[in-house]
């Protein structure tokens, strides 16, 4: 098996940086303001040199670096630009496991045959992670996921890093026990024991470790010796594609509550056409300026990509509807996603009906890769 593992670290800081190039030479600090007791969700390379890290509390970040930048999280923001990473990776690989927030791992075994050379497939996951999100990832590749999960972590985003197949244990040797996924209380007796570099853990007899701790004296031997027999788990793609709008000011006419959902549905519809797949419904969610929430969901009359019907439908719906006060949130979501090719008609509709509606779509499709209609309507 080969396994590439594509990290982003500080994965949130990173999309909040992202948003906000203003903040890339700044410490950001993730999680709330200083005067809330809350943890911090996590922080930029430059807040960490300070000696933040996620669960520290917010007051305790602020008294280690008083000029840092606090922000508030945006978790459904963080899962959807993470689900535009694992997109990308998708699209290299069918067999893609996320794992923690900002890190993935793929099977690439067979891939060379398709991308070219192992250095070239790293380097394209990496420029391709980045050229369709601006994330810089760190990529590594290895015959099993614990050894690319380490040489991700030491790669940079400028040079992605290869171990191959046989050389896991001599690249190991010199690497911290800190990168062992075993428990804190079990590190630190191995470090009691002045038993600091995997090489060490490597070279003790199996035995001695297992009969001092045990399940994890078996698992820190296998991995520091580079063997990690463990699976990739890939989960299915998420079959609601949703983003979330959150305006300066509260929206208090339809004009602009309109305008607002159809740049977010925008948006969402070139993601729902790069999967080549078509929606069944909607779900709209609104939150109002004083904490009230309006919701609704729609359905219809045929899945599909159009975004001119469901625009039509969404105005339609929202031209029957009085809020009681101005617009400070919009989540809009598609779902009920299905392949065009898998698309279910109706029972009674004609047969004639659903073949223009897919000749719609391939013109449609047509448009957007030429830039033009190049059909011609034969009277």
């Amino acid at each position: 098996m080969k396994v590439i593992c594509a990290l982003i670290e500080h994965f949130a800081a990173a999309v909040e940086i992202r948003d906000n190039p203003g903040l890339s030479s700044q410490a950001v600090v993730i999680g709330g303001f200083p005067h809330e007791h809350k943890p911090v969700f996590d922080c930029s390379i430059a807040a960490a040199r300070f000696g933040i890290v996620p669960g520290l509390s917010l007051r305790e970040a602020y008294h280690l670096c008083p000029d840092a930048i606090f922000l508030p999280p945006g978790r459904a923001k963080y899962t959807e630009a993470f689900d535009d990473v694992l997109a990308v990776l998708h699209h290299f690989s069918p067999t893609v496991e996320p794992c923690d927030l900002g890190k993935a791992f793929l099977d690439a075994s067979g891939l060379e045959y398709l991308f070219g050379s192992k250095e070239t497939l790293v380097r394209r996951v990496a420029s391709e992670v980045y050229r369709q999100t601006s994330l810089l990832s760190k990529v590594g590749m290895a015959s099993n996921k614990f050894v690319a999960d380490v040489v991700a972590t030491i790669a940079s985003a400028e040079e992605p890093l290869i171990v191959r197949e046989g050389e896991e244990k001599q690249f190991l040797a010199p690497l911290p026990v800190e990168l062992l996924p075993i428990s804190e209380a079990t590190k630190r007796m191995l470090d009691l024991l002045g038993l600091r570099a995997l090489g060490q853990i490597a070279s003790l007899p199996l035995d001695a470790l297992v009969s001092q701790f045990g399940q994890e004296g078996l698992l820190a031997h296998q991995l520091a010796r580079g063997m990690d027999e463990s699976q990739l788990m890939p989960r299915p793609r998420p079959m609601i594609l949703g983003g979330e709008f959150a305006p300066d000011n509260p929206l208090v006419t339809a004009e602009t509550l309109l305008g607002a959902i159809g740049l977010l549905l925008d948006r969402l519809i070139l993601k729902l056409r790069a999967r080549s797949q078509v929606c069944g419904q909607l779900r709209l969610h609104l939150q109002l300026d004083g904490g009230g929430v309006w919701h609704d969901s729609f359905t219809m009359k045929s899945p599909t990509d159009s975004e001119r019907e469901i625009m039509m439908l969404l105005k339609h719906r929202l031209e029957t509807v009085q809020l009681p006060s101005g617009v400070t949130g919009i989540y809009l979501g598609l779902s009920q996603l299905g392949s065009e090719q898998g698309n279910q008609y109706p029972l009674l509709e004609s047969e004639r009906v659903r073949q223009e509606a897919q000749l719609k779509r391939a013109i449609k499709r047509l448009k957007i890769r030429l830039g033009r209609n190049p059909l011609k309507r034969v009277v």
